[in-house]
């Protein structure tokens, strides 16, 4: 990978976090990767009472 496809990758990352496109940071991260959900885990961050 270029210096400026690198460039290109990171951006496409950041603006798809700061527009919570969480598909487009999905597909651009990794095909397989698997979000975990920490509900019950953390009530702290999950907002659970």
């Amino acid at each position: 990978m270029s210096t400026e496809q690198s460039i290109a990758t990171i951006k496409r990352v950041i603006d798809a976090v700061n527009s919570r496109d969480f598909v487009t940071l999905r597909n651009t991260a990794h095909p397989d990767f698997k979000r975990h959900d920490l509900a019950g885990a953390l009530p702290e961050v999950s907002g659970a009472a």
